[in-house]
């Protein structure tokens, strides 16, 4: 927190104190506020890059978006689901005229209506909402040359959307695997989504052995979440294994 209390006030002395690129260093001194669970200050931080973005840059612009939906969930954490709300939809009308509601970064911020609306005990509301989330993947997805992000992102929805009897694993590991073959099991963001939906559907055997494969990627290796799942299903499913495992690993990232 301190390294980036620092870099706001240099970038304030060098760029001044309402310049977009003082906005983004207080952008990640909220960030750093929120890891260090400093809500208010994280929620006063984000509160301030919003109000720079906004002179600066428009109400629309795509980094000014972002702020906002900073502050939504900041807010949000701070206890204030009704404050975030209309944040949280403003987002989401946003990117729904700029992107296209099909667009992944639309209907990802569309489903994040949901988490106020459970805050505020509207389950009901929050289920309609994820049943019209639902639909809008099942539309992108059929479309021609459909982004391998939609799959993935679809996958994560259906085996942790909340309300829980939303969920289909089954159907989530479909979507999984087709966005692994759509990348070619190279990204190993989404071999780690198609092991985490294999798990959901109870097969942590086959969950385990696609969360290896997605460590042994270039990007896998000196992944920390994609490690500790990889170590959480071994432990899971054959316990004496995880030491070598780890020994192995760490042999490979020396080399």
């Amino acid at each position: 927190v301190e390294v980036t209390e620092a870099q706001v006030r240099l970038h304030e002395q060098l760029y001044g104190p309402d310049h977009p690129a003082t906005a983004q260093a207080i952008n990640d001194l909220a960030v750093s506020y929120d890891r260090a669970t400093r809500d208010a200050q994280a929620l006063a931080a984000s509160e301030r890059a919003l109000a720079i973005r906004q002179r600066a840059l428009g109400a629309d612009h795509p980094d000014t978006m972002m702020s906002l939906r900073n502050v939504a969930i900041s807010r949000r954490r701070a206890g204030h689901a009704a404050e975030a709300l209309p944040l949280y939809r403003t987002v989401a009308d946003t990117y729904a005229k700029s992107l296209g509601e099909l667009n992944a970064r639309a209907i990802g911020s569309f489903d994040e209506i949901g988490n106020p609306l459970l805050d505020l005990g509207r389950v009901d509301e929050a289920r309609r909402l994820r049943r019209a989330v639902a639909t809008r993947y099942e539309r992108a997805i059929a479309q021609p040359n459909a982004d391998p992000v939609l799959f993935d992102e679809f996958a994560t929805f259906l085996f942790d959307t909340e309300p829980e009897d939303l969920r289909d694993t089954t159907k989530a590991v479909a979507m999984a695997r087709r966005a692994v073959e759509l990348t070619k099991r190279q990204d190993f963001g989404m071999l780690r989504t198609l092991a985490l939906a294999l798990e959901a559907n109870g097969d942590r055997v086959a969950a385990l052995e696609v969360a290896r494969e997605a460590s042994a990627t270039a990007g896998g290796l000196t992944s920390f979440v994609t490690e500790s799942m990889v170590v959480r299903l071994t432990a899971a499913t054959a316990p004496d294994q995880v030491e070598p495992w780890l020994r192995a690993r760490l042999e490979r990232l020396r080399r």
